[in-house]
């Protein structure tokens, strides 16, 4: 009885071990997938900027998609095919983006993300990446984004909150007004799309 307790104990933790190792090894194969397609992305920067800046964006969801850290050069390769397609890369978010939306003037770029967080980007800046504003207070995802049609105020909407920010005032992170999803009343849409969400 002691022998079969010792080997049933010996198999569990050698299961244990080979399921460690398995996963490791998973995690390993996925960064060496993401090293191959940044090396690919860099190769076809000159010829094929299209397709360098789809590789690079792969390259940095290899890991990403199973909340692994990032591959250091798959973030560089991205920045890279950005610059090289004439785009350029905001960063800030920790999590993924979850909606974005341009302000109606065009002054204004609004980022959501997983993270809670919104970010305001001011177009009109010599570099915008520079001038994000975090809007910070959600409980959950930030799933909508809306501007008024007078540019006055920007909308963020979550599963349980809704907040309004005033984007006239000196700092528009502060003092947003809330109110929980259970009280948001209907709103008639605009005549004209000022938001896209995926």
């Amino acid at each position: 009885m002691v022998v079969l307790l010792a080997l049933a104990i010996g198999l569990g933790i050698a299961a244990k071990i080979a399921m460690d190792n398995a996963s490791e090894a998973m995690r390993q194969s996925r960064i060496a997938l993401a090293r191959q397609l940044a090396a690919q992305s860099q190769a076809a920067l000159e010829k094929y900027p299209q397709r360098s800046l789809l590789l690079a964006v792969e390259a940095l969801a290899t890991t990403k998609r199973y909340g692994e850290p990032r591959v250091p050069i798959a973030e560089e390769v991205l920045r890279q095919a950005l610059s090289h397609t004439g785009g350029r890369g905001l960063s800030g978010h920790e999590g993924s983006i979850s909606s974005i939306a341009i302000s109606p003037d065009s002054h204004w770029l609004v980022t959501s993300s997983y993270d809670k967080t919104a970010r305001l980007w001011d177009l009109s800046a010599k570099n915008p990446g520079t001038t994000a504003i975090v809007l910070r207070g959600h409980d959950d995802v930030i799933s909508s984004l809306a501007f008024s049609s007078d540019n006055r105020w920007l909308v963020t909407g979550g599963l349980m909150t809704a907040r309004l920010w005033d984007l006239t005032a000196k700092d528009p992170s502060a003092k947003p007004s809330s109110c929980p999803a259970t009280r948001v009343p209907s709103m008639p849409l605009p005549s004209a799309p000022t938001t896209v969400g995926w």
